[in-house]
């Protein structure tokens, strides 16, 4: 003899929700925790709102050299420029990024550290500019607010040819950090990144194909990136920011880690 639970159905039917609200909320605690502020601003989609209020920095200028004054200068100008047409591709000014230090008393006041402090350049079209300075000095910390993986504390920041300051789809970006599969391939990797930036089938076979030969990259194409030297895995992150010859190119340390031919391939 067999018996039936008249409650079955219902149980069956509501399992799943419970389950879903269980996971939500265990994704929840773990973001807390581990997550970045970006990920607790829609509690559903994940979506960080793009705002396009421009802050004002707090501090003035004081005792800038001469050509850092002009530099900001320059900037302004072109900022205010009603030409857009001669505006340059990238302008950033008066950036300022604040971090805030997580305190080891609870009754501790919160520190703030600055990453970048007054900012101002802007690159036109056909140049090329490089951001020097000791470690700590704040030059990853801009390519992140230019790219919009970071927003400014205050500042602003306009690349031309973009919606909105929304540089996807014509801007290639090499991170200092490699943002890398471990379990795809050199070729699996330059195979989503053409798919991504929107090439044709037969664009980007040829577009990898001459990517792979002038990186020495043959060998290496069946091969996941966690079997790769530290050198090959900065050859790709390279690779993968000139892919589809985007029209501006930040590089964050690109060799780092490359041997001298290496280097004198990426160049």
């Amino acid at each position: 003899m067999f018996s039936t639970y008249e409650g079955e159905p219902f149980v069956i039917f509501i399992f799943p929700f419970l389950q879903v609200i269980i996971l939500i909320f265990i994704l929840r605690c773990l973001e807390w925790k581990f997550g970045k502020i970006s990920m607790r601003k829609d509690p559903l989609f994940r979506i960080s709102p793009r705002s396009s209020d421009v802050h004002q920095n707090p501090e003035e200028p004081e005792r800038e050299d001469e050509d850092v004054e002009l530099e900001r200068v320059r900037t302004a100008n072109a900022l205010n420029s009603t030409n857009f047409d001669e505006r340059p591709a990238i302008i950033a000014s008066c950036l300022r990024k604040e971090y805030t230090v997580r305190r080891k008393h609870c009754f501790s006041k919160k520190k703030k550290k600055i990453a970048t402090r007054n900012v101002s350049f802007c690159v036109r079209k056909g140049e090329v500019l490089g951001l020097l300075g000791h470690n700590g000095a704040g030059k990853s910390t801009s390519i992140k607010v230019i790219t919009g993986d970071t927003k400014p504390t205050a500042g602003q920041v306009l690349l031309k040819g973009s919606s909105e300051g929304d540089p996807l789809g014509f801007l290639g970006y090499c991170p200092q950090e490699k943002g890398l599969w471990p379990n795809l391939t050199v070729r699996q990797h330059l195979d989503v990144f053409a798919a991504v930036r929107g090439l044709r089938k037969a664009d980007a076979t040829v577009a990898i194909t001459r990517l792979v030969e002038a990186l020495k990259l043959q060998e290496e194409q069946k091969r996941p990136v966690k079997a790769l030297s530290e050198g090959i895995k900065r050859k790709l992150c390279f690779a993968l920011s000139i892919l589809g010859n985007p029209s501006v190119v930040l590089l964050d340390e690109p060799s780092t880690g490359m041997d001298p031919s290496g280097q004198q391939q990426m160049w």
